[in-house]
């Protein structure tokens, strides 16, 4: 999604009570937003607490999270 410049995409956890994330990326000059929709609340903070590693690896690759956004929906299936 990166090196498209951005886009959307959906993933199923493991396991599988922890639902799926809908993913929308955007990257514009190397600056990266996310905004992701997790179906759990357990998700969202599994995610929340690896954002410092998330944003060290993108660092890594001479990206820059400018933003990123969690949220839950637990309708996030049914879509």
């Amino acid at each position: 999604l990166v090196q498209r410049g951005g886009g959307e995409m959906r993933v199923q956890l493991n396991p599988q009570n922890l639902g799926q994330v809908q993913l929308k990326v955007s990257v514009d000059q190397g600056r990266v937003n996310v905004q992701m929709i997790t179906e759990s609340e357990q998700a969202k903070r599994m995610i929340e607490g690896n954002i410092r590693e998330l944003t060290m690896e993108m660092n890594n690759n001479q990206l820059s999270l400018e933003k990123m956004q969690v949220e839950v929906s637990p309708t996030l299936s049914s879509d």
